[in-house]
């Protein structure tokens, strides 16, 4: 590639997810991932004029949630980045009522996908919306996993 690029991305900022109902959705996003409400609208979840930002409390990436459907063509995922150690104690949870796999079967410690250079869990929010829960710490959850994650049964 020649010459510098027309604008330089520092960070993911947000993503937009689509939701039958916002407070029950901030109330599994912040049960589930931990994430909470920010900004001048965090206080006005009911108001449809605007989106719902979620982020980690301290604005390192935020979701924005808007009233609707979520999009039903073509793949579209939200990826979490997590320590090994937030990697494990979420696959520890496992298999939990309000986490399902995209299949809609609940999802399970042996589902965790071993990229070689990450680890990831595929999932659903309440309303289908595509979510991952990665680490690119993957000796230690090799480690900590050991036959669960390469997929064989223990």
């Amino acid at each position: 590639m020649t010459g510098s690029p027309i604008a330089k991305v520092e960070a993911l900022d947000h993503v937009h997810l689509y939701v039958a109902d916002r407070k029950t959705t901030v109330d599994w996003f912040r049960r589930v991932l931990g994430l909470l409400p920010f900004g001048s609208w965090r206080d006005d979840i009911a108001n449809p004029a605007h989106p719902v930002f979620m982020g980690t409390g301290d604005g390192r990436f935020c979701l924005s949630l808007f009233p609707g459907k979520p999009p039903s063509d073509g793949e579209r995922t939200v990826a979490f980045r997590v320590s090994a150690k937030g990697f494990l104690a979420f696959s520890d949870a496992l298999p939990h009522a309000e986490i399902v796999a995209r299949d809609g079967t609940p999802l399970r410690p042996e589902d965790a996908a071993d990229h070689g250079a990450a680890f990831s869990h595929y999932f659903c929010d309440p309303d289908g919306n595509h979510l991952e829960l990665t680490t690119y710490e993957t000796e230690q959850v090799r480690a900590a996993l050991g036959d669960i994650a390469a997929g064989r049964a223990p």
